[in-house]
């Protein structure tokens, strides 16, 4: 009898404990009404992380190639190695490395004529090769770049706008969150029901 009596009390003491610790994690960031609210604010800011990630990796990448950015110089090509769609290099009179993997440049061809020595006829913008060609054959067509570029731009500005409306969606989450005894039924579009407090939302248990 004294065993079910201690194991009585420890049960209901472990529901207090974990009462107490519920109603500790509602917090004060949502005015107490969301339970385990930096669930929340974690997800809101990986979300927030990975499109300003996505949008800063397309803008450093879209830079306008104009006429006053474009150098024109010969690379002679060293350390050739050619992996994964991508022909990496460096300019054996400079030192400077230069990776090409662009949807518009000819990997095939270039495998095929360009080998350890070879010098090619490039054109430099912000540090990058935008053309390339050896004799004839051309590689990187620059006119095709500047069309990518503008493309990565238009592209980049579309993933930015994202950003914002996910930094509008945040800041109506949070107000509704916050009031939420003042949305009790547009709550449920934003919370799932259980990290609703409805004793302090509804009135109830």
């Amino acid at each position: 009898m004294t065993g079910r009596k201690n194991a009585s009390r420890t049960k209901r003491r472990n529901e207090r404990t974990k009462m107490r610790s519920r109603r500790q994690e509602y917090g004060k960031l949502f005015n107490g009404n969301i339970y385990a609210q930096w669930e929340f604010v974690f997800i809101w800011g990986l979300i927030l992380a990975m499109l300003l990630g996505l949008w800063l990796y397309i803008f450093a990448d879209s830079f306008p190639i104009t006429d006053e950015s474009c150098e024109r110089t010969a690379v002679v090509v060293t350390e050739l190695k050619i992996s994964d769609e991508k022909a990496v290099f460096r300019d054996g009179s400079s030192g400077k490395k230069y990776k090409l993997d662009s949807g518009y440049f000819d990997l095939e061809r270039f495998t095929a004529e360009v080998s350890e020595g070879d010098v090619l006829s490039a054109v430099i913008s912000h540090g990058k090769i935008v053309s390339a060609a050896k004799g004839e054959s051309v590689y990187l067509e620059l006119d095709d770049m500047k069309d990518l570029h503008e493309t990565l731009r238009s592209v980049s500005y579309i993933v930015l706008a994202v950003c914002g409306v996910w930094l509008l969606y945040i800041a109506v989450s949070w107000y509704i969150m916050y009031n939420a005894e003042k949305f009790p039924k547009l709550i449920k579009y934003f919370v799932k029901p259980e990290y609703i407090n409805k004793d302090k939302v509804y009135g109830k248990g």
